[in-house]
C-alpha cells in the first residue's frame, strides 16, 4: 500500500487543466502545429495582404489570440478551483493494487482502478482521467511522493492496473 497526502496548488490546477484541454482539443497532434497551419491558411484565404511575407505575421497574431483563448479558460478555472475550500483542502490517497481510497475533508471515496483511463504524466503532475467521463480527471502532484522510488512504484501500479482492467486486443495468427 502506498499512502500520500497533498493539496493541489493553483499553478498545478492550471497545468493539469491546460494539458487535459489540449489533449481533448488535439488528440492526435497534441501540439499547436495544426492551429498554426490552419491560421496560416486562413490568413492566405481571407487575403489580408497581397504581400507573401505578411501572411506569417498575421498567422502569428492569430496564433497568439488562439493561445490566449486556450490558456485563458484553464487559468480562470484554476483560479476558481484554488479558491474553493473543498477542492483546495488536503487529500490523503491510499493506493493499492485493487483500488484507491481518497480521504478529503471528512469524506471517504473508494475508487476501483477500472474507473480510470490510462494515466498521463506532465512535468509536475500525474493525471488519472476518468474511463467513462472525458471531462473528469484527478491530479496528483509529483511532489506528494517522498522520493523517486515512490513515484516509480505508483507508475508501475497504475500501469499494471490499466493493463489488467483494459487488456489489449490479442491478434491471432492463422
Amino acid at each position: 500500500m502506498l499512502e500520500i497526502t497533498y493539496t493541489v496548488k493553483g499553478w498545478e490546477w492550471f497545468e493539469g487543466l491546460l494539458i487535459s484541454s489540449l489533449k481533448r482539443l488535439f488528440p492526435r497532434v497534441g501540439s499547436l502545429i495544426f492551429p498554426l497551419l490552419f491560421l496560416i491558411g486562413l490568413a492566405g484565404i481571407i487575403g489580408f495582404s497581397d504581400v507573401g511575407e505578411s501572411i506569417p505575421l498575421y498567422a502569428v497574431i492569430l496564433l497568439a489570440i488562439l493561445l490566449v483563448l486556450l490558456c485563458g479558460v484553464p487559468a480562470l478555472r484554476a483560479f476558481q478551483y484554488s479558491r474553493n475550500k473543498l477542492l483546495s483542502s488536503p487529500s490523503t490517497w491510499k493506493i493499492c493494487g485493487e483500488r484507491i481510497e481518497i480521504h478529503s475533508r471528512g469524506t471517504e471515496t473508494k475508487v476501483s482502478w477500472k474507473s480510470f483511463g490510462k494515466m498521463g504524466e506532465s512535468w509536475h503532475l500525474f493525471m488519472l482521467p476518468s474511463a467513462t467521463h472525458t471531462q473528469s480527471i484527478y491530479f496528483i502532484p509529483k511532489r506528494a511522493f517522498r522520493d523517486n522510488a515512490q513515484r516509480e512504484r505508483f507508475r508501475e501500479m497504475a500501469k499494471r492496473a490499466y493493463e489488467r482492467c483494459f487488456p489489449a486486443k490479442t491478434v491471432r495468427k492463422e
